[in-house]
């Protein structure tokens, strides 16, 4: 009978390899790659490496998650050793790792019920947990492309187009910030409901409502809950994005960063995809986590990085957590502020060489790592933060609130918190709830008026007055009032429904690119409020993005709501304004058409007649025969420039610029 056997090869491994290569083997993770590549490709090592010494090189490799290369060595060791435990208890915890729940299962399942220690009946009941909870979810590839996201047919369809088309772009920012390109497609699972996130992971439906945890990147995937679980949903483009910085640090580091070093750097590369880089000496905080650490710097009371171990998950509040995320996204844009942005590369491969990680922090910083737990909190505290008026009587940001027995979009009207009002602005909260009593009872006029006096006699700008504000303004026709309310709050707003009244009153008032902007805010929060997608779409139309228009109507299909085909493009039905990017799938029959190639170093945004199109390399983007304007940003450097290009009949025009500082 064959016993389980684990880590018992170690030695004999490593001796077998130094002897068959003529090597000293000094570092852990130098070894183990060194000893993999001798089993490969030596037939002597092959050979002279015993069952045990095998497994053990393909544990480790999936301890560091180089999960391609575990599973074709367990897959070699099982057609070798079709019924030895250890072997099948490999083989099946990289199919695990690999997405193939069933297939570990089968694995798994042939290991006799003697041999079956606690890691592999606990490693079969998260793979048939697994496997229940994705059963029936629909696969999707994008093609040409680096992702494969499952997600259960129907509404939650609606997230793939935004999905991939940030995380192709947050692929492109962080491989080439941290240095680290991921093997093979990275699959990402998309769960309905808190309780499936729980199914699936270590984590409790309690663990993930008390500190607001929705997002995990474990065992070589990304696991996300739809925003559809949520009242208001949430950020679900920038979590999407931090957890694949996650793929990318613990591939890079052989699963040797701490948690708060992890973190770290996920927050602090989490928006690449859709901002450039904050210049040295400041940091791109939101105004929530601005609010938070100035709080806890008057009272110090932050959260030691001890406190944050072993996962944030577990600290005991969503405020808590705001605030643990805020501090090491401070601390990583304070190494990166010292030592370069290639000094977190560096630092990842000095713990993937075995460095510990206070010895590599201090080398980085060319000091120490107690000295650098002092300093960046000196450093944070020059940056001038101060607690926000509008934030200071509650706890600082919008807690994730999570719906109960029930699912779909959440596509309610504003309403008035009275709880984000000081209790302490006695005559506020009054007019305030009195205007909610009288535009609930449809005296829309009436409720204006006391939403002004409970707005002018609010200590600060506050969201929970002037959204319900907004959107009586915007029931009565009067769009200049609405946005006079709304703009003095427009970079506080993280309600996708007072972002979708921002963008009703920038459209009314004819402020079409703005209002895009506002909409697609609103998606990035909750995506499945039909409304938003249609007057997204009629807003693409008008300025002659079809290839974005085609997309919400995608969207809007599968919603559930069906949209006449895009118009094709014409002289009378495009705006007088420069000429704007056409979709492929444009009937381009009466315009003249041609071809526009974009190339820069570093990587830009590309905007085309003051649209945003995409980032570099751009190849044959169709446009209309004519001169254009193109403005380059780049993503890694404070730089910019603004070209004029001719575009003649058929033609294919190739621009290739330099960025430099």
């Amino acid at each position: 009978m064959n016993r389980m056997r684990r880590n018992h090869g170690d030695t004999e491994a490593r001796s077998t390899a130094e002897n068959l290569l003529g090597i000293t083997v000094r570092r852990r993770a130098t070894w183990c790659r060194t000893a993999f590549l001798a089993l490969l490709v030596s037939p002597a090592a092959h050979a002279s490496l015993s069952t045990d010494a095998m497994v053990d090189v393909g544990r480790r490799l999936l301890r560091e998650w180089r999960v391609g290369e575990a599973r074709e060595l367990g897959e070699s060791l099982v057609a070798q050793n079709p019924k030895d435990a250890s072997v099948l208890a490999l083989a099946g915890e990289a199919r695990f790792y690999a997405g193939d729940y069933a297939g570990a299962l089968e694995l798994l399942g042939r290991i006799s019920e003697g041999d079956v220690d606690r890691e592999v009946r606990e490693l079969k009941a998260l793979a048939r947990s697994t496997a229940d909870v994705v059963k029936g979810f629909k696969e999707v590839s994008n093609p040409g492309g680096h992702f494969t996201i499952r997600v259960q047919a129907g509404k939650d369809e609606a997230l793939l187009p935004y999905a991939f088309e940030a995380l192709e772009m947050t692929y492109r920012e962080v491989t080439a910030d941290l240095g680290h390109t991921p093997r093979g497609r990275i699959l990402v699972e998309v769960y309905d409901a808190p309780a499936k996130l729980a199914r699936v992971s270590a984590l409790t439906v309690r663990d993930i409502e008390t500190s607001g945890t929705i997002a995990l990147c474990k065992w070589n995937r990304l696991m996300i809950t739809s925003p559809r679980a949520l009242l208001r949903g949430y950020a679900w483009l920038d979590t999407l994005a931090h957890e694949f910085v996650h793929l990318v640090v613990t591939q890079a580091s052989g699963n040797t960063v701490p948690i708060w070093l992890h973190e770290g750097i996920a927050k602090f590369e989490e928006n690449r995809w859709r901002e450039p880089r904050a210049p040295r000496g400041s940091i791109a905080l939101g105004a929530a986590s601005r609010h938070l650490l100035a709080n806890a710097l008057k009272k110090k009371s932050l959260i030691t990085f001890e406190q944050m171990h072993p996962s944030m998950a577990k600290l005991p509040s969503q405020e808590a957590a705001a605030l643990a995320f805020a501090e090491v996204h401070a601390a990583v844009a304070y190494i990166v502020e010292r030592a370069g942005q290639t000094g977190l590369s560096k630092l990842l491969a000095e713990l993937k060489g075995g460095k510990p990680v206070e010895r590599a922090v201090g080398d980085a910083l060319q000091s120490s790592f107690a000295r650098f737990k002092s300093d960046w909190v000196a450093w944070l505290g020059k940056l001038g933060l101060k607690p926000d008026p509008a934030l200071a009587h509650g706890r600082g940001f919008e807690r994730l609130r999570f719906k109960r027995g029930r699912s779909g979009a959440d596509d309610a009207k504003d309403s008035l918190d009275l709880e984000t009002i000081p209790r302490s602005q006695k005559e506020a909260r009054r007019f305030a709830r009195l205007a909610n009593i009288l535009h609930a009872r449809g005296r829309t006029k009436p409720a204006i008026v006391e939403y002004e006096k409970a707005l002018e006699r609010a200590k600060a700008p506050l969201t929970a007055i002037a959204a319900p504000l907004a959107q009586a303004y915007l029931e009565v026709g009067n769009c200049v009032g609405a946005l006079r309310v709304l703009r003095p709050v427009a970079t506080r707003l993280t309600n996708p429904n007072h972002l979708a009244r921002f963008g009703d009153a920038l459209g009314c008032q004819g402020n079409a690119s703005r209002a895009i902007a506002a909409y697609v805010g609103s998606i990035r929060i909750n995506p499945f409020a039909p409304d938003v997608h249609k007057k997204l779409r009629k807003l693409y139309i008008q300025t002659g993005d079809l290839l974005r228009a085609t997309t919400e109507a995608t969207v809007l299909a599968a919603l559930g709501v069906h949209e006449p085909p895009e118009p094709p493009t014409s002289a009378s039905s495009l705006p007088t304004q420069p000429e704007r990017p056409v979709s492929p799938k444009a009937d381009a029959g009466s315009r003249a058409m041609g071809f526009l190639s974009v190339d820069t170093t570093p990587v830009a945004q590309v905007y085309l007649d003051g649209v945003r199109i995409g980032v570099t390399p751009i190849r044959e983007w169709p446009v209309v025969a004519g001169v254009h304007q193109l403005r380059l940003v780049a993503v890694s450097a404070a730089t910019e420039r603004t070209l004029r290009v001719a575009v003649a009949k058929d033609a294919r025009v190739s621009v290739s610029e330099k960025l430099e500082r």
